[in-house]
This record gives structure tokens, C-alpha cells and sequence, in this order.
């Protein structure tokens, strides 16, 4: 991702949980990582949108990694900023 100025921006990651649970996954952004969980939406095909808040670097590209937090993920199908 490429920012036209340093500052803290939405990070907004479309997904949907349709298991029974809610589902953590480690989101690391510019080498920092921290848990986000992902609540369950209803269904697989009904997703929505969570926001992060993260500072991101001006004219640089910045990097976002989703993995596994040791079990399984929401199923994601857009990442984006505001």
C-alpha cells in the first residue's frame, strides 16, 4: 500500500466468519503484529467490514500480512484504506 502522507489511516478488511465462533488471526502491518478477531457475520457469503486504525508511512510501500493465529481465519476478500 503506498500513502501520499504519514499519518494513521482506517485499515478496512472485508471478510465473513460464518462458523459458530469468532476467529483471531495475527495481522502484522509495517513489522508490527498484533490479534485481531474477526465475529461471526451469519454466513459465509455475508461479509462485512472490520476497521483497524494503523499509522502507515508516507510514499513508502507499506506491508499488511494475515496469517493464522493457530487456528482458522475468516474468509477475506478485500483490504483497503480511508
Amino acid at each position: 500500500m503506498r500513502a501520499s502522507s504519514s499519518g494513521t489511516r482506517s485499515l478496512v478488511i472485508r471478510c465473513a466468519n460464518g462458523g459458530t465462533a469468532a476467529r483471531t488471526v495475527s495481522v502484522t502491518l509495517n513489522g508490527v503484529a498484533s490479534n485481531v478477531t474477526f465475529p461471526v457475520t451469519g454466513s459465509w457469503n455475508d461479509y462485512q467490514q472490520m476497521t483497524l486504525s494503523t499509522p502507515l508511512n508516507s510514499g513508502t510501500t507499506n506491508s499488511v500480512r494475515i496469517q493464522s493465529a493457530g487456528q482458522d481465519g475468516p474468509n477475506i476478500d478485500e483490504i483497503g484504506t480511508r
